[in-house]
């Protein structure tokens, strides 16, 4: 019996990843052994921040270890704060220029309690042994020059035997520069 037991508790508990409808969009919600990575936080509204609460309690989440806004348009961002004030939020994450803007239009330092990192290609973020990310894009350099959509943050997660890639707003014409070892196939 003893044997048994080791074994069930050394069985490896697969990563959940849920696409929550935003509206617009979709916010990614990547969950492994109690750690919970999310990605944008969708536009204010309150059917938005409803569906958003909802879905997250109903995935027994109680806080969120990083929210990563891919970039700065509404649809991404609004609802950073009022997500904050239901579900603890250890770390947001974005790029420069997604900092710049919101730093000049949302009170998000008085308001969010929390670290910002500012990460761009080739960052790697590990979550413990539970899964990591890669920054695909955005070069910092090359940030200035693109719009709003291309300077989105494209990550490949990296979840044990599989990775799936996020790739917040941008064009073809930026998914044409990426540089992964497999293909990313758009949904």
């Amino acid at each position: 019996l003893l044997d048994i037991i080791l074994f069930i508790t050394s069985v490896a508990v697969p990563p959940v990843v849920s696409f929550i409808n935003v509206g617009q969009g979709n916010l990614t919600v990547i969950q492994k052994e109690g750690k919970v990575l999310v990605y944008d936080a969708g536009s204010l509204n309150t059917a938005c921040l409803n569906s958003i609460v909802q879905s997250l309690w109903k995935r027994g989440i109680s806080q969120i270890d990083q929210l990563i806004l891919s970039h700065s348009d509404s649809d991404h961002c609004n609802l950073v704060i009022p997500v904050s004030r239901y579900f603890p939020i250890i770390q947001i994450a974005m790029s420069n220029k997604t900092y710049q803007q919101l730093s000049a239009s949302l009170p998000f330092k008085q308001v969010i309690k929390c670290p910002i990192q500012r990460i761009h290609a080739g960052d790697i973020q590990i979550f413990k042994d539970h899964f990591y990310y890669k920054v695909l894009s955005p070069e910092l350099y090359q940030l200035e020059a693109l719009s709003d959509n291309n300077a989105s943050l494209v990550l490949k997660v990296y979840l044990g035997n599989f990775s799936i890639a996020l790739t917040g707003d941008i064009e073809q014409s930026q998914i044409n520069q990426l540089s992964i070892d497999s293909p990313i196939v758009l949904l």
